[in-house]
């Protein structure tokens, strides 16, 4: 016999529940950032800190031989404001004076302006180093990115943790986050991107940039040239070019190769005065005659 729902209803007992509140797990902060995980157990990844960063990134540049891109530097300066960063780079043009730097800014602040800065690097190579800034109506990225060629890259997925990852050997990685790059960066006269140099309207931040750039062009209107030798040591020859240089441009000797700063015309005199240093040396022959003998014998001497 099946019982009244009255009769169920005071068979049961009162329960009493307070609630536990809001579970984190359910509810969380938004507005805390967790650390990146990087699988341990992965060979070709390399996890990066602050630690190693720079180090990384230096043997990631100096595997470089054809194309550096670099994205988004000035959120990452404690990384790429840096001299070592700087000299790295410097010798990746002289491995190969057709090498090419390509860097993509999205903002251009005050601090990033100043010091040992890709700016700089660009002002002393302008052919071969290349900046630009994305353009202001594409929205902003979280990462900081370096590719090398089209095999290794180093990303720090978010740049206020200092911490990522670099693969030295990822072409299929490499060349997506390549396209991508390409994607915004385009040419000025495309969607895309803008010249750092090129004042255009409504790029108000740049007024700072184009002030310091501009009375430094005025100051110095040298350009860098990478002189190769064929015969004879830089160190042989860089005591005849000094006293053809002004005191505020220089030659420097890096390997079997000349670094000369100075304006146009005068490295052209210069790569003339070498072409008539760096020549093959002359060989003396030496005939030496051996008595009660017909036959001599001969020598090959440097002159």
């Amino acid at each position: 016999m099946l019982a009244s729902s009255d009769q169920v209803e005071h068979s049961l007992a009162d329960i009493e529940f307070v609630s536990p509140g809001r579970f984190s797990i359910l509810n969380p902060d938004t507005e805390s950032e967790q650390a990146t995980r990087y699988p341990e157990d992965d060979p070709a990844l390399t996890p990066l800190n602050e630690g190693n960063a720079q180090a990384l990134l230096n043997e990631l540049v100096t595997a470089c031989r054809q194309q550096l891109l670099v994205f988004a530097p000035e959120q990452a300066a404690w990384l790429f404001k840096r001299r070592d960063f700087i000299s790295a780079c410097e010798a990746l043009i002289a491995r190969n004076p057709k090498a090419q730097i390509r860097i993509l800014l999205q903002s251009v602040e005050q601090e990033f302006l100043s010091g040992h800065t890709p700016l700089a690097l660009a002002h002393r190579f302008p052919s071969l180093c290349q900046v630009r800034r994305q353009h202001p109506d594409l929205p902003l990225q979280p990462h900081v990115q370096v590719i090398s060629d089209d095999r290794g890259f180093l990303m720090l997925p978010k740049a206020r943790q200092r911490e990522g990852f670099v693969r030295r050997d990822s072409p299929d990685q490499a060349k997506r986050w390549g396209d991508r790059f390409n994607e915004l960066g385009k040419q000025p006269n495309r969607p895309g991107t803008e010249e750092v140099s090129t004042v255009k309207s409504g790029m108000l931040k740049l007024l700072c940039w184009m002030t310091l750039s501009i009375a430094t062009l005025m100051a110095n209107a040298a350009t860098t040239e990478v002189v190769p030798l064929g015969y004879n040591m830089a160190e042989n020859i860089i005591p005849a070019i000094q006293p053809m240089l002004q005191s505020n441009r220089r030659v420097s000797a890096y390997g079997n190769q000349l670094l000369i700063r100075a304006e146009p015309q005068r490295i052209d005199e210069i790569k003339a005065l070498v072409a008539q240093l760096d020549t093959q040396p002359s060989r003396l022959m030496i005939s030496v005659a051996n008595s009660g003998s017909s036959s001599g014998q001969q020598r090959w001497l440097p002159g």
